[in-house]
Order: C-alpha cells, then structure tokens, then sequence
C-alpha cells in the first residue's frame, strides 16, 4: 500500500508541476481577458458532467468488482467492468452529443453575464470541448480498473503524459487558433490519455450491456442516488461561473486561476493516498472487521493530516508572492496575480477539510454508505446554492470562494460524526498527533512570513520563506512527538 502511494505520488509530483506549467502559459496567453472568460464559461459544463460521473462511478464501481473477483472469480469481475464501460459510454455519447447540439441555450443559463461577443466565442469553443467529457469519465473508469489490478505505476503516469501532450498542443495550434486552439489541445489530450489506459480492458472487453447482471444493477442502484446528489454537489463548479459571470470582466477567470491552483494542490496530495486506500478499504470492509477498518481510516487521516496542514498554512502565508513567481508575465498583470492571490487564501479554508475528506468519503464508499451520502450530499448541495449567491452579493469572488469552503468544512464533519458512530474511528486517543502536527504547522506559517517579509522579490520570498518554514515544521514535529512519548509513557 506504502509503495503504490508513495509511487503515485511522485508520478502525481510531475503531472502537476506540468500542470502548473500549462495554468502559467495560458495565463501568460490570455490573463484575465474577455477570451479567458468565455474558454471558462464554456468548459464549465462539460467538466461537470464529467464530475457526476468521475465522482459516483469509479468508487461505487471499485468494490463491487472486487466483491465480485472474491465471491465468485476473475470472470465475474471482468463481466461486470465490461457491462459498466459499455453502459457509461453509450450514456456519455448521448450526454455530449446533446451538450454540443444545444450549447447555445446552455450557455445562457449557466453563464448569462457574458457580452454577446463572449457569448459567441464560448458557444463555439463549446463544441470541441463537449467530447472531453466522455473521454474524461472513462479514463477514470480504466484507471479504476488498474488500481483494482494493484497497478498504480501507470495509470498515474498517464496524466503526466496527458499534460504534457497538451502543453505542446498548446503551443502549436494557440499562434494560428487562438482561444479554439486551447480548446482542442484540452480535448486532444484528454483523449490521448483514453487511449493510453485502453489495455487494461483490450483482452477482455466485450461489447455487452449485460442491463440483467444482479452486480451490475447493485452497481446502478448505488450510483444513481450519488448522480441526482452529486448534481447539487458539484454544481459548484457551474454556480461559480454563474456567478463569476455577473461580476466585472476578469473575475471569472481570476476565480477559475485561483480554484485551479487549489485543484492542483489537492490532486498532487491526495493521488498517492486516493489511488490505494479505497480498494484497501474495501476489502477491509467485505471482511466484516469494524475495529480493522477504524484503524485504518485513522492511519489514513493522520497521514494526510502530516501534508495537509503544513501545505495550508505557507500556502496562505505565500500566496501573493508565489502567485507572482508563477503566474505574473505576459498578459497576466500584477493587478490579475493580487487578485487571484487573495482569492487563492480563501480556497485553502476548502483544500483542508477536503484533503481530509478524500479518506473520509472513500472510507463511507468502502461501507457502500452511497444513499446516505446521496440524501445528505443533496441538503449539502441545495445550502450551498443558496449562501454563496448570497456571499458572493456581498463579497463578490471572494464570496463565492468562501463559500466552496464552507461546503468542504460542513461535509467532512458529518463523515467524521457517521464514522465515529459505525468504526469507533476518529478515537479522542488518536487526536494528540493532530495537534502536534497542527501546531507545528502554525509555527512554520508565522516563520515563513516573518521570512517572506524581509526577502526581496516573490522568487526570494517563496524559496527561503518556504525552506524555513518546512525546516520549523519538521523540528516542530520531531519535538511535539518526544513530548506526546514522554507524557504517554508509563513508569516501569
């Protein structure tokens, strides 16, 4: 389990650093302009489908199959993974192919604050961004299905293939396409990556729907609840370019620069512990063992607590100067990166909580709890709608950041209540480690900026300020963990 996340994650390591290398060029191409607005405006919809489907498939898929493999053999898991590709492409071309055809009207309602010549650009570019969301959806599907193999190498290296691939894209088609280019080259890249997991169902794929399979219908019956949930849940996304499209020209982009940033972070930290622990968690759980799987879903959260909390506070402490390191040159202003930068602190209040949420929420899936998360995730959902139209009245995209983080905060509390009522887990004996690593984290915050105060330039700033703060960090921990022994242990 150890070698597959700490795998991952360095595969994980380069796909983002590329990643951010793409956000870099395409801020340095387009900044905070009319054509920024309407590329986001446009991918906001096919990206949400994509999110139903990535959010609900893949972890109501990955125990079945397994179950599936345990109970009765190879065959009956493959059978079951052949039904379910097939079912979710056939649903997703029909999906994209609507998405494309109707782009016009769509756009009116999630975007209406665009000027008609922004309109038009996104209804244009919409066309070749709608494929992207069926193509998205299964490589998250043939991705589940290595990890369920035990192989994490590859499928986390394709991403990184992925990235790069559009990056060079970018850098061929955007000179003569301008925004269309960039368009395509997320398209094309998304495909490439499709393409690139393929063999892991080439020998076996069968071009059955098998609708009668009793795991296939326990696989739709899970799924559907998380579907018609997780259209509240991840209308995020579309309510944050809803909304951003009704504040003054830029904003929406510089509030797409700042969640991508978080969205980065958040993939680069979870994708070692997210590809190993569900399939983990979903044998401990076919097992039957309540006190094993407690103990297990506690490792989980103290080991993303050891990441999660040093990375958000020099995140929030480093923002401005690293969002001018990064981001500041070409078309993205100084005026764009102070924007973004107090933005991005404000989506750190949700990478936290959902950091922590991913071991949460794949330990709930592991139980097959998906009605239960299906009921609770659409009241979560419906509030979320309501107080950030509100925030973001007041606010403006600060408003609308805010409240994506409350939405992450109120989630992770109910899954910790649920799994300290059914596990026993998070015990009150297992928090001491948290507040070490917690107050460790706060000491390494206050030493980067003290440090990033007195640095001249962002590069300076983020570079000893970050050193300095890991350095306290890591002393902090080493210090707080011999007091935590000396207070535990017991006299001979």
């Amino acid at each position: 389990m150890m070698r597959g996340a700490v795998l991952t994650s360095v595969l994980a390591l380069g796909a983002q650093l590329t990643s951010m290398l793409l956000q870099l060029v395409f801020a340095a191409l387009f900044g905070s302009s009319p054509e920024a607005d309407a590329y986001f405006a446009a991918l906001a919809l096919p990206t949400f489908v994509s999110a139903l489907f990535v959010a609900a498939v893949p972890v109501v898929f990955i125990p079945v199959v397994i179950e599936r493999r345990a109970l009765v053999g190879r065959g009956e898991g493959d059978a079951v993974s052949n039904a379910t590709i097939n079912q979710t492409a056939l649903l997703l071309g029909i999906l994209v192919l609507g998405g494309a055809t109707f782009s016009d009207g769509l756009l009116r309602l999630t975007a209406p604050g665009l000027s008609p010549a922004e309109h038009a650009l996104a209804q244009r570019i919409a066309i070749f961004l709608w494929p992207s969301a069926a193509a998205s959806c299964l490589v998250a599907l043939m991705t589940a299905l290595w990890q369920i193999e035990s192989r994490f190498g590859w499928p986390a290296s394709v991403p990184l293939a992925g990235t790069a691939a559009n990056l060079l894209l970018l850098a061929l088609l955007v000179p003569g396409m301008g925004i269309t280019g960039a368009a395509l080259a997320w398209t094309a890249s998304v495909f490439l990556q499709m393409i690139l997991l393929a063999p892991v169902i080439w020998r076996r794929w069968r071009p059955r729907l098998s609708l009668a399979h009793p795991a296939v219908r326990e696989i739709a019956r899970a799924v559907w609840p998380l579907i018609l949930s997780n259209t509240l849940i991840q209308a995020s996304t579309i309510w944050e370019r809803y909304l951003g499209s009704l504040l003054p020209i830029g904003q929406l982009s510089q509030l797409t620069y700042a969640s991508r940033i978080v969205l980065s972070i958040s993939v680069l930290l979870s994708a070692g512990p997210a590809a190993v622990i569900l399939p983990r968690l979903a044998e401990v759980a076919a097992e039957g063992d309540r006190v094993r799987l407690g103990r297990a879903i506690e490792k989980g959260l103290r080991s993303m607590w050891l990441v999660v909390a040093p990375a958000g506070a020099l995140l929030i402490v480093l923002a401005d100067p690293a969002v001018e390191l990064v981001f500041q040159r070409g078309a993205f202003t100084h005026e764009d990166a102070r924007a973004v930068a107090g933005i991005l602190r404000v989506y750190v209040m949700a990478l936290v909580p959902g950091l922590l949420a991913v071991v949460t929420s794949r330990a709930l899936y592991a139980r097959k709890a998906t009605r239960l998360v299906a009921i609770v995730g659409a009241g979560e959902g419906l509030a979320y709608l309501a107080y950030t139209a509100w925030l973001s009245s007041i606010l403006g995209a600060v408003g609308i950041a805010l409240g994506f983080a409350l939405l992450a905060s109120v989630s992770l509390v109910w899954h910790l209540v649920y799994l300290r009522r059914v596990t026993g887990a998070p015990s009150v004996r297992s928090l001491a480690p948290f507040a070490v690593s917690g107050i460790a984290a706060v000491l390494a915050g206050l030493t980067a900026l003290g440090v990033s105060q007195v640095a001249t330039g962002p590069l300076a700033a983020v570079a000893i300020g970050g050193t300095a703060g890991v350095a306290v960090y890591a002393v902090g921990l080493l210090a707080g963990h011999a007091v935590e022994s000396l207070v535990t242990r017991r006299p001979r």
